[in-house]
C-alpha cells in the first residue's frame, strides 16, 4: 500500500509557478489558465528535470509465463502472443524495451509542496523569484480515510475515486520519500501497479529540500487534461520577491473575478527576513 499521511496542520498545498510569459510584459499563459480556471495539468514523468525520476527499472530474469501473463492483460491474440513469446526468446531485452516505451508514460503526475517559502524552489520553478506560488485548500473526509489531506476537483474530470465512492471529486497527494538507492526491480508479468505508483514516489535524497507531494493517477482514469479544480479551492497566492508590479496588478484583477470578489483569497508578497537567509510572507490588499 502507498504509504500517505495524517497532519492536519496542512491546511495547504502549494504549486510555484513562472508569472511572466517570455516576453516579461504579460502573464504565462499556462499559469494565467491556472488562476483563471483553476487547470492542474499532469505530466509526463518524462517531462521532468531529473532523468532519475520516476526511472523504472526492470527485472529481465523473466520466464514465459510472465510474457503470457502480459499478453493477457494486454488482450492479444493467440497468434499475437505466439509471435510476442517467440520474440522474447530469442530477443528478451527487446520486449522489455518495448514494454518500458508504453509504460514509463502511462501514469501521470502532479507535483506540489506543503513549504511556501523555500529559496530554492523560488528561484528553481518561479523563474528567479519573480514567479507566484498559489496555494489550494485541503480536505481532510472521516476517520475511515486515515484524515489524510485532500484536493478537491470537478466533477467530470477523473472516473470515479476507488478509495472514496462517497467523494469522487477528491484527490489525495501521496509524500515523496527520499533515498539513495532506486526502488526494486518491476516485473512486466506481475500487475502490480502499486510496485509502479511506488517508483513515482521515490527522489534521489538531493531533492528533499523541496518536501514534495504528488498526486498520481493512471492515464486510463483521466477523463480531461488538465483537471480543473474551482478557483474558489484557490486560497493563497503568494508573489515572489522580485515580481513585477503590473503583473502583480494584472493578477489581482483576475482574483478580483472570484467569487465574492475574490476576499476568500489571500494575497501576499514575499519578503526576506532581515539578517537571514530566509523568506517571509506579508499579507498584501
Amino acid at each position: 500500500m502507498i504509504e500517505t499521511i495524517n497532519n492536519k496542520n496542512i491546511t495547504c498545498f502549494y504549486k510555484y509557478r513562472p508569472l511572466a510569459d517570455d516576453t516579461g510584459d504579460a502573464v504565462n499563459p499556462y499559469t494565467l489558465k491556472m488562476l483563471k480556471e483553476g487547470e492542474l495539468y499532469f505530466a509526463k514523468p518524462s517531462s521532468f528535470n531529473d532523468p532519475f525520476d520516476s526511472q523504472i527499472t526492470y527485472d529481465t530474469d523473466l520466464k514465459t509465463s510472465d510474457i503470457k501473463a502480459l499478453c493477457k492483460r494486454m488482450n492479444a491474440s493467440r497468434e499475437n502472443t505466439d509471435r510476442i513469446i517467440s520474440c522474447f526468446k530469442y530477443n528478451p531485452s527487446k520486449i522489455i524495451k518495448l514494454f518500458q516505451q508504453k509504460q514509463a508514460d502511462y501514469l501521470r503526475l502532479y507535483c506540489l509542496s506543503t513549504n511556501e517559502k523555500n529559496i530554492l524552489m523560488w528561484s528553481h520553478y518561479a523563474n528567479n523569484h519573480t514567479g507566484i506560488c498559489v496555494g489550494i485548500k485541503t480536505y481532510f473526509l472521516d476517520q475511515d480515510s486515515g484524515n489524510h489531506p485532500n484536493i478537491k476537483i470537478r466533477n467530470g474530470y477523473v472516473k470515479p475515486n476507488f478509495f472514496f465512492q462517497n467523494a469522487p471529486n477528491i484527490l489525495t497527494p501521496i509524500k515523496v520519500k527520499y533515498t539513495d538507492s532506486i526502488p526494486a526491480k518491476y516485473n512486466i508479468g506481475q500487475q502490480n501497479r502499486d510496485a509502479l505508483e511506488q517508483v513515482m514516489l521515490h527522489k534521489a535524497t538531493d531533492w528533499q529540500y523541496e518536501e514534495e507531494y504528488r498526486i498520481v493517477l493512471w492515464e486510463d482514469v483521466i477523463q480531461q487534461n488538465p483537471i480543473c479544480i474551482e478557483v474558489s479551492e484557490i486560497t493563497e497566492i503568494i508573489f515572489g520577491l522580485r515580481a513585477s508590479d503590473k503583473l502583480i496588478k494584472e493578477v489581482k484583477g483576475v482574483i478580483s473575478n472570484y467569487p465574492n470578489n475574490g476576499a476568500n483569497t489571500k494575497l501576499y508578497k514575499c519578503v526576506q527576513v532581515p539578517n537571514k537567509y530566509a523568506l517571509e510572507k506579508t499579507e498584501i490588499s
